[in-house]
């Protein structure tokens, strides 16, 4: 059986999100001819600058249907929908600059570059 996206649609959140950062930090070690090693501070260097897009909150509330399969495998039980608000949470709120739902935000085309050196 073939991989698709539409036979897995939970997929997201920190599960989708680490591998891609894994990766795009590969490339920019192999960019830079060397390991970053422990990256927060280069990282935090880079906030506000081009090599981030900062996430702010929504001007209105961003709301999706997200389904889940029921046995969290395959549809073969079911599939469970439920609607989600973005940025609703009491506890998580997406602020200019750093937050804990986006960190310093989305990495731009600029990103590998800034830490190729």
């Amino acid at each position: 059986m073939a991989f698709s996206w539409k036979r897995r649609p939970s997929i997201g959140g920190t599960s989708l999100s680490s591998p891609i950062i894994a990766g795009i930090m590969a490339l920019a070690d192999q960019a830079a001819g060397h390991p970053h090693g422990f990256v927060n501070p280069l990282l935090y260097s880079l906030a506000g600058t081009s090599s981030f897009t900062d996430i702010v909150s929504p001007v209105s509330p961003v709301t999706v249907v997200r389904a889940n399969y029921v046995n969290s495998v395959d549809p073969s039980a079911g599939t469970a929908y439920a609607l989600r608000t973005m940025n609703q949470t009491l506890s998580l709120q997406t602020t200019s600059g750093y937050d804990d739902v986006t960190g310093l935000g989305t990495p731009t085309k600029t990103f590998l570059s800034a830490l190729s050196h």
